[in-house]
This record gives C-alpha cells, sequence and structure tokens, in this order.
C-alpha cells in the first residue's frame, strides 16, 4: 500500500489530494517529455556571482515577449512549451554562466551566457533550432567546438555518481528529485529493511567517510546502533571550511533533497529520531536551499511526526555555524550545536556512545550522506565495483588555482594525477610547467609498502591502500586525508596549481624544484629526501614527502590524497 502524500499543488492531506511517490515519478516524466525545450540555468554560488540569474530573468522576459508558455517550480502553465529550471553547480565553474537546452534525446551546453545572448538563444535556438557557436565550448587548442557536455573532456573523463543530479534538477524542486528516484530509497529503509540490514548493506559497499577520517560508514553507523536509548541523533557535518573547497556547498545547494534523504536511511540504520545539518554561516544559498528541502519534505511526510505513514518519527533542524574551522571536528561541532564553545574533547566516549546532549549520535559529512541512497539503489556489490580494492566508490575534487578548467569534478578512487590534471582541468595555463607534486600527511608514504617511485610517463605509482594515508583531523596542521594535493607548476612568476578536496593550507611560499626525481625540501630545517628507491624522511619531524614531476605527471592513482603547502627555504639538490 501507497504511503499518502500532500499535493503540494492543493495543500491537502485528504485522499482527494494526495497521490503516492511513484505517481509524482510518472507525473514528473510525463511534464518532462510534454515540453518541448527543458532549459537548465546553472545557479551555483560561482554561477550566481557570475551573472547567471540576470540571464534567468532575462531569459523569462524573454520567452514571454515571444508568446511562449513555460513551466517553472510552483507555476505550472497549461500546454507549456518550455520548462525552465535553476540547477546547483554543474561544476564548470571556468565556463560560466552555464545553459543547457534539452530538446528530445540530445542537449546543448552554452558556456559563458550573459544577458545579451539570451535575445539570441531564444530566437535562433528554442524557435529556429540553431546552434549557436560562438557559445559552445571550445577545445584549448581552439581546433574543435562541442556542442553535447557529455563529448566535453572535462565532464566525459567523470564519475558522476554522488554528483550525478547536480547541475541536472532543478535544486528548489522536490518533485524534480523524485523523478530521479528521489526518496525511494528512504521509504524503503523506513518501511521494508530492518536497522541492521541497513548497516550491513552500507558497510559492504566499502563506503568511508569522506570528511576526512575515513571510517567505514556502516561500522559507525552499526556502533551507533548498538547504543540503545530513547534519543538519538543523525547530524550531517556541513562544517566546510577549507580554503579552496567547496564540494560540500555545491551537493547542499544543489541536490539537498539527497542530503535529507541520506540522513533518513541513517535514522533508520541506528533507530534516530533528531536530525541536524550544521552548516557554516558562510553558504547562504546552501542553507536557504536546504531550509526549502526540509519544508517541502514534511509537507509530504518525509520527515516530521509518522513519516511515509510508518510511526516513526524523524526531523531535521539546521544549525548555522559561526565560521569556526575546528568546528568541523566532530566533538567540537557538537559542543558548537550544545551553546559551548567549539573545542575537541578526548576519546571515548565517542559520538555513537555519548553525543549530542549526551545522547548515542551518528555523525557523517554531507558527500557521505549524499551517497548513500545511491548505494541502496544500485546496491551495495555494483557500488564497491567503482574505486580499487581498498578505496571504493568515487571522492569529489574542488579544482582551483592555475589550471585551463577550474571547477567541481567527482571521479572513482583510483583515478591518475595525469588524468585529472592534463585531461579533466586541461592542463596548467599556458606557459606554465609541471613541477612538484606534494602528498600530506605524517609518513604519508611508507618506503617499504610503496615499491619504486620511477616517475617516468610510462610507469605507475599507486597509492590505494588507506594506510598510506594519517588518518588525522586536520589539527594541529596535519591535514586530513579525503583533503586534496597540491600540484605546482613554474612559470616566471612560479603559479600554483591546486586541486583540493578538503584541507587546510598553511602558510605558503612557492620553491621551484630544480632537478628531476631528487629533492630535498627544507621545513625549518628538517629534511626530506626522495630518491629512486622511495621517500626518505630524515629526523622524526621531517613529515612531508614530495615527488618531482617537472613537465610530465606521475601515474599515481588518487586515494584519499591531502593537500600540504609549506613554507620551504632555499631548496638544495640531492647530489
Amino acid at each position: 500500500m501507497g504511503e499518502v502524500l500532500t499535493d503540494r499543488s492543493t495543500g491537502l492531506s485528504s485522499a482527494a489530494g494526495a497521490i503516492t511517490l511513484a505517481e509524482r515519478k510518472v507525473r514528473f516524466e510525463k511534464d518532462k517529455t510534454s515540453h518541448k525545450h527543458r532549459i537548465v540555468i546553472c545557479a551555483g554560488t560561482g554561477c550566481v556571482a557570475n551573472g547567471s540569474m540576470k540571464v534567468y530573468h532575462r531569459l523569462m522576459e524573454a520567452v514571454k515577449a515571444h508568446g511562449l508558455n513555460v513551466d517553472v517550480v510552483l507555476k505550472k502553465e497549461e500546454n507549456a512549451e518550455l520548462s525552465v529550471a535553476l540547477s546547483g553547480c554543474q561544476g564548470f565553474c571556468q565556463m560560466g554562466p552555464l545553459m543547457e537546452i534539452y530538446s528530445q534525446d540530445k542537449c546543448i551546453l552554452y558556456t559563458k551566457t550573459r544577458e545579451e545572448d539570451v535575445e539570441e538563444i531564444v530566437g535562433k535556438t528554442l524557435i529556429g533550432g540553431e546552434v549557436i557557436e560562438r557559445l559552445l565550448y571550445t577545445t584549448p587548442d581552439g581546433n574543435r567546438k562541442i556542442a553535447d557536455p557529455e563529448e566535453i573532456p572535462f565532464y566525459a573523463r567523470q564519475h558522476r555518481l554522488t554528483l550525478e543530479l547536480c547541475g541536472k534538477i532543478d535544486a528548489r524542486s522536490i518533485d524534480d528529485y523524485i523523478g530521479y528516484d528521489g526518496y525511494f530509497m528512504a521509504r524503503k529503509a523506513v518501511l521494508e529493511m530492518k536497522d541492521t540490514e541497513i548497516c550491513d548493506i552500507v558497510l559492504a559497499s566499502g563506503l568511508r567517510g569522506r570528511g576526512g577520517g575515513g571510517f567505514p560508514t556502516g561500522k559507525k553507523w552499526d556502533l551507533t546502533r548498538q547504543n540503545v536509548s530513547e534519543i538519538k541523533y543523525v547530524i550531517c557535518n556541513g562544517d566546510e571550511g577549507d580554503p579552496g573547497a567547496f564540494m560540500d556547498r555545491c551537493l547542499m545547494e544543489g541536490d539537498p533533497h539527497a542530503v535529507l534523504e541520506g540522513m533518513i536511511i541513517a535514522a533508520m540504520a541506528v533507530n534516530a529520531n533528531k536530525g541536524c545539518i550544521y552548516v557554516r554561516l558562510e553558504y547562504p544559498l546552501a542553507i536557504e536551499r536546504l531550509n526549502t528541502a526540509i519544508t517541502t519534505a514534511r509537507e509530504l511526510g518525509f520527515l516530521g511526526k509518522n513519516i511515509f505513514g510508518s510511526g516513526k518519527d524523524f526531523d531535521i533542524e539546521i544549525m548555522k555555524g559561526a565560521g569556526a574551522f575546528v568546528c568541523g571536528e566532530e566533538t567540537a561541532l557538537i559542543a558548537s550545536v550544545e551553546g559551548h564553545r567549539g573545542m575537541p574533547t578526548s576519546k571515548p566516549p565517542f559520538p555513537a556512545q555519548k553525543g549530542l546532549f549526551g545522547w548515542p549520535t551518528v555523525i557523517n559529512n554531507v558527500e557521505t550522506l549524499a551517497t548513500i541512497p545511491i548505494i541502496l539503489r544500485i546496491g551495495a556489490e555494483e557500488y564497491a565495483k567503482v574505486g580499487t580494492p581498498s578505496a571504493k566508490g568515487t571522492k569529489t575534487f574542488a579544482l582551483t588555482g592555475h589550471v585551463a578548467n577550474t571547477g567541481l569534478i567527482e571521479v572513482a578512487l583510483g583515478t591518475t594525477l595525469r588524468e585529472i590534471i592534463g585531461e579533466i582541468s586541461g592542463g596548467v595555463h599556458v606557459g606554465g610547467v609541471y613541477c612538484t607534486f606534494i602528498l600530506g600527511g605524517s609518513a604519508v608514504i611508507k618506503k617499504d609498502d610503496l615499491g619504486s617511485t620511477n616517475t617516468s610517463p610510462s610507469s605507475n605509482v599507486y597509492l590505494d591502500k588507506y594506510n598510506y594515508i594519517t588518518l588525522g583531523t586536520g589539527a594541529n596542521g596535519v591535514p586530513p586525508p579525503g583533503a586534496g594535493m597540491e600540484i605546482w607548476a613554474a612559470t616566471e612568476r612560479e603559479n600554483g596549481v591546486i586541486v583540493d578536496s578538503g584541507a587546510a593550507p598553511a602558510h605558503t611560499e612557492y620553491f621551484r624544484a630544480s632537478e628531476r626525481d631528487k629533492i630535498i625540501l627544507h621545513e625549518d630545517g628538517k629534511l626530506i629526501i626522495r630518491n629512486a628507491d622511495g621517500f626518505i624522511p630524515v629526523g622524526a619531524p621531517a613529515l612531508f614527502p614530495a615527488l618531482s614531476c617537472h613537465d610530465t605527471f606521475p601515474a599515481c592513482p588518487l586515494l584519499m590524497p591531502c593537500v600540504v603547502t609549506l613554507k620551504v627555504a632555499e631548496p638544495t639538490v640531492c647530489p
């Protein structure tokens, strides 16, 4: 028997105004196929700052001036020829503002759109069916223009699972999310699955925490489940305070219902009845869209009392953080939510035993929770096929700095640096020369475990074991795994290229590697030497290995590497 859902068009929960989850999906698919064009404008923070909302408002004026009927969220038109959606971050930030135009089975991506382009888009593309060549993506060599985003290397070489709906759905619409199977897994978890079954599936998937610790998610949930209590909490850690990192922000902005659905499933796994999303105040758009998502989910009976007609209660509130970096650590976050100074506390007890207000609590970051519905939908075995034997699934990364294509990407764990920097991001700016690759964390790479570190283009150095990474929290200057890495590029101005997925860089001075394969780096007089046999730390404080790659990439598959920025004295060449 299907659950009773409130129809947003009537605001009623009576039988006459109620439809099932499956019926909402069918209605969405029918609406989607009835439109000649579906226009998706990127309304992530980056594109909004670059003028995408001006493009949106000008588009709405232009289509009405041409006598076209258009559907938008919360305002449906009879016999509409177009639908216009405001998506979250589509990832290709370098080319924003972005506009995708779907027509039957094809899609056109227009890049760097401006208000003055709108009239031409409406007249030539929406009415005339023409493609405007000057708005298409152009390859770095200038030899090719690409209309279909799936053929653009930036997108084609990614493995988008968690980010799949970011940039595809209207971030304000729960119906869009349901149309792509949203909340079906939450309903299943609530009505059909046992708590132990959910924990077992997540554990079998191999998913580890994407916030830095890398702890098996299913195990964390099971530990919380075992602590019997009348009150339990699920906390989503959205306190992404790392410079250059914007993965969690984009997920909250672009696919907020995925985060909520992941929290509902987590609640069923640990038998929680209260939820909290901790978001820093510097993310106003994320907070706005999460609030909208929570409100509509409550209206449909997915949150609050008697969710999905199950007799179970689970609701979510948003806590706005003041921006203290330390509150990204789970015990400091709990202290902040409780109204105390955000300071880490010693463990045990762990939050699973004694967390928020003394009750058992499970804390996961945004990316981890948004991945949960996907695992339940495709199955643990299928998810575990992605990545490497010891690092399952995908990881989002933020690309910033002196690369051709900055933005947000998602790749399978095990993807090489060569592919991320050289192919997805398009390489460093013209005139740049690749200089040095640095991983972070205490004793990141063990010489005995790593084997050969030959960095010739034909070789591979596999960094796909979690024990290569220090599982720190980011405190005291040691960046957490799952963070990112820095790629150094040497030009006349010694520019840096940064691929960052979540760690805080310290003060930085750029340096130039002067000889391939032989580098000594100074950090307050302490040395690290890289030679043909591996990374050799010299002295206990020597924590930061470096790998020279000059004008080539090391073929190092990524696990969950870390950002490390060094204040380096004059480099010395190893004899």
